[in-house]
């Protein structure tokens, strides 16, 4: 084929892995990557000599116009509320709000969190998918040209409007005096549907006289209409005629209808359903006239959920795109479509596809790259061109003419990204492409429909052109393109961009778009109440503390009883209490009770806590040797705090070190004037005086906790050195373990430790007497391993049950060892009584076979 660039052959090697395989395109067509080599070919010219020429040869032939973009311009107000932030929450934790709130209001209705849960994931699967490809969204606007009887032309808009967008609005776009087009919305929409709108689609008689009359058809959620537009300028707008068609789900199969378009001749619109099922009525019969066309081809075809129609309108055929095939469909025939393409290279699927007849090319754009192709042999592409853009299922194409020149722009709906191709067919019928493709600077808001439109007045100059664009909050904005050199800004185009004349009704719903807030439905309607905390403020931060010095002067000398009783506490005090005491623990016990006591005394203020208290902690007034004395057992954790803080070392001054922690100093120079940051709120007096009142207290606080006392000294364990009972018992093997020895914890009789217990009374007392604590032999003998005070990591335990170390000895308590001169009497007394030692068997009422199991487990 002289009419198209070389390709490779070559089959597919299968043996390569990963994404290498993926990489190294192999096809039967021109397939341009930016930055690798092109295809070439020998052309004939016309004094029959051959030249070389590459798909991007024509590139370095001649200079290039290129496309460039205004700033966008506003033309409608948005109508619909913000959308709510979705809720950064997890599934389990939204399936336990749900059953919450049946079971506060739904008490009678039983439902099972698994079930909420169920429907929960499936609902968020699904918002996924269709937030990425939404097989039943389509293109919301579309220009709708009419002529009247002098064969003037007649511009409008049709785009959705409403807070759920399932009103339709109208709009006319006229030009002025000086050529400019002009957008005057109308703030009343035309036709109002039950349901949202989902696509629109216009179709524009050719320009002649006589033929003022257009036709619209507006796809919603529950059903298809298609009625007549008539050219008028008149506000308000005219009512809406009847329609000439409506098409129900009933009418195509009982599923969505995805796609659909309109045929000139004779005057018809077909539409695809979901499942790939294609119905043609006729306009003028209406619904009588309703014809199903094809029929779903497979299984396969059913599931898939992408399908898109371009109507050829020079003949009867049209084509039908799946997500992965283009079929030809006949209406004349009443036979299978017939596939003429398909991809093959999973997981690459269609994503647009468009019909232009007065080119000779079919355009395709797939997840991967763009194709042209001659639709007369749609099987082979002509070129393709990698787009390089993420997966996206939702990427369209629409191509426009400026300058005679065809353009494509590729964009997508999930973000404002325009990327412009100059790819068209030139001399010797072949495609080239004429300059590398480059973008268009745009916003990045979401879109829900987009329109490429030139005023059919404008004839003078076909450089510029108007990109619409509607988000999914309903407002309408347009960009100005104009065709012109790189260096060189075309002010004609520049002159020509559209503009926009709001009337009163529409500024208002501009204003009230600007206070548009989040609809949160029901949970919108809560009232909200407006407190001023500055008593409460005051009285926790000043008047507290106002009447806290009040306080402190007026019991001057209860600081100094404290100071002066604080060495008789332990001769004063009615009962000790079973737990250890602080520095502050004891100051505070000896002063009086406090008028607002709490759970615990450190929370509690007491007498001490005062500027006085601080200044008998610096004078060294605080009796805490006098207290020591006084007191059974006494530990300084000064060693241990400074191993973790070093603001706690020897010879330190905590309230010294604490000023570190002070705020910045208001170093502001004087020069600067009033106008210096810091220098406007320079710190008060009372700010400087709270902060060395807090760091005083802390000093205070931190040297009261050092010290710690206790009334009841640590007991040790009965000297069994001069027992000679004891020592025999120790060479004896039948003795039970030895009892457990506790020191300064001593253990609580519960109920669950005495059940078993008899209580008995002793003579001359009336109130029973429990008996001594008895454990379980299982832990008794394991704590009889252990010395106290002994060193953990010295000990070495050996398992008695280890089959491998049976020469080794079994454990045995370590004990005291008595005076060589007690033992050795002990053993010759022994030896002198036995002269032949019998031998010794343990009985077996001396380890019952519960202590044996205990003793395994605490093992």
């Amino acid at each position: 084929m002289m009419n198209a660039w070389p390709a490779d052959s070559r089959a597919e090697g299968s043996n390569a892995k990963g994404k290498k395989k993926q990489d190294n395109f192999i096809g039967d067509y021109a397939h341009l990557t930016p930055g690798l080599l092109s295809s070439a070919t020998l052309i004939e010219q016309p004094n029959g000599r051959l030249e070389w020429s590459s798909v991007t040869g024509a590139m370095n032939k001649r200079k290039r116009r290129r496309v460039t973009a205004r700033a966008p311009v506003t033309f409608f107000p948005a109508t619909r509320t913000p959308e709510l932030p979705l809720p950064h929450t997890t599934i389990q934790q939204r399936a336990e709000e749900g059953a919450n709130f049946l079971r506060t209001y739904l008490p009678d209705v039983d439902v099972t969190a698994e079930l909420i849960r169920e429907e929960i994931t499936h609902d968020g699967e699904l918002a996924r998918e269709t937030q990425t490809f939404d097989p039943l969204a389509g293109n919301v606007i579309a220009p709708v040209v009419c002529f009247d009887s002098s064969a003037k032309a007649f511009a409008h808009l049709a785009f959705p409007a409403g807070e759920l967008g399932n009103e339709l609005n109208i709009s006319p776009y006229t030009v002025s005096g000086d050529v400019r087009a002009v957008f005057s919305p109308r703030a009343r929409s035309t036709r109002t549907f039950n349901t949202p709108v989902q696509q629109i689609v216009a179709h524009s008689p050719t320009a002649g006289v006589g033929n003022p009359i257009s036709l619209l058809a507006v796809r919603t959620f529950g059903a298809t209409h298609a009625f007549q537009v008539q050219a008028s300028h008149s506000t308000p707008p005219p009512p809406p005629s009847p329609d000439l068609l409506t098409l129900k789900r009933a009418h195509t199969g009982g599923k969505y209808v995805v796609d659909m378009a309109f045929h000139p001749t004779p005057l018809t619109l077909v539409v695809v359903n979901e499942v790939g099922a294609v119905f043609s009525a006729d306009m003028n019969a209406g619904q009588s006239s309703i014809t199903k066309l094809v029929d779903p081809l497979d299984t396969s075809a059913q599931n898939d959920s992408f399908w898109r129609l371009k109507v050829d309108p020079s003949t009867t055929t049209a084509l039908l795109a799946s997500s992965s095939a283009v079929r030809r469909i006949d209406s004349r025939e009443n036979t299978t479509p017939t596939t003429i393409f398909s991809l093959t290279r999973p997981p690459e699927r269609l994503t647009a596809i468009e019909d232009d007849p007065s080119e000779h090319l079919v355009r395709l754009c797939t997840t991967t790259q763009l194709l042209w192709l001659d639709p007369r042999f749609l099987a082979r592409p002509l070129l393709a061109y990698a787009h390089g853009r993420q997966y996206d299922p939702a990427l369209q194409i629409h191509t426009a003419r400026m300058c005679d020149t065809p353009l494509t722009f590729l964009s997508s709906p999930n973000n404002g990204l325009i990327t412009v191709y100059d790819v068209s067919r030139a001399d010797g019928e072949l495609v080239y492409a004429h300059r590398p493709p480059y973008t268009l600077p745009s916003s990045a808001v979401r879109f829900v429909g987009q329109a490429l439109f030139r005023h059919p007045s404008i004839t003078g100059d076909d450089s510029t052109l108007s990109c619409v664009r509607i988000s999914g909050r309903g407002q309408l904005s347009c960009v100005a393109l104009c065709f012109g050199d790189d260096d060189v800004i075309d002010s004609q185009g520049a002159a020509q961009a559209a503009s926009v004349q709001w009337d009163d009704e529409v500024k208002e719903l501009a204003v009230t778009a600007e206070n548009f807030e989040p609809d949160a439905g029901p949970l919108g309607a809560q009232d909200k109440v407006e407190m001023n905390l500055r008593m409460a403020y005051d009285r926790v931060f000043r008047q507290y503390d106002e009447e806290r010095r009040a306080a402190e002067e007026a019991n001057t000398e209860s600081v100094y009883d404290v100071l002066d009783n604080a060495p008789r506490y332990w001769q004063q005090a009615e009962e000790y209490p079973d737990h250890m005491l602080t520095s502050y623990d004891i100051l505070f016990r000896t002063g009086d009770e406090p008028k607002n006591p709490s759970r615990a005394d450190f929370l509690t203020q007491s007498a001490i806590n005062s500027h006085r208290g601080y200044r008998a902690l610096v004078q060294d007034r605080i009796p805490l040797n006098d207290v020591q004395k006084g007191a059974k057992w006494h530990c300084d954790l000064q060693p241990s705090l400074a191993k973790l803080d070093v603001d706690f070392s020897a010879g330190s001054d905590i309230h010294e070190r604490l000023r570190r922690f002070d705020l910045a100093p208001d170093d502001t120079p004087a020069d600067e004037g009033p106008e210096a940051p810091s220098a406007v709120h320079p710190r008060t007096a009372a700010s400087i005086r709270l902060e060395n009142e807090a760091r005083q207290q802390l000093a205070l606080d931190l040297s009261l906790s050092r010290h710690i006392f206790s009334a009841r000294p640590f007991t040790s364990p009965p000297d069994m050195t001069d027992d000679l009972e004891t020592m025999t018992e120790a060479l004896s093997l039948a003795n039970d373990p030895p009892p457990v020895h506790f020191s300064y914890l001593q253990p609580i009789a519960r109920d669950h430790y005495t059940r078993d217990q008899p209580v008995v009374e002793e003579a001359g007392s009336a109130e029973p007497v429990e008996q001594a604590l008895n454990l379980p032999p299982g832990v008794r003998l394991l704590l009889s391993e252990w010395d106290l005070g002994a060193d953990p990591a010295e000990y070495a335990y050996h398992d008695p049950y280890d089959a491998d170390a049976m020469n080794v000895s079994p454990p045995i308590a370590r004990r005291k060892k008595a005076p060589t001169a007690i033992l050795d009497s002990a053993i010759s007394q022994s030896q002198s009584q036995f002269r032949v030692p019998p031998s010794i068997q343990p009985p077996t009422s001396s380890w019952p076979a519960s202590s044996v199991l205990i003793c395994e487990d605490l093992l």
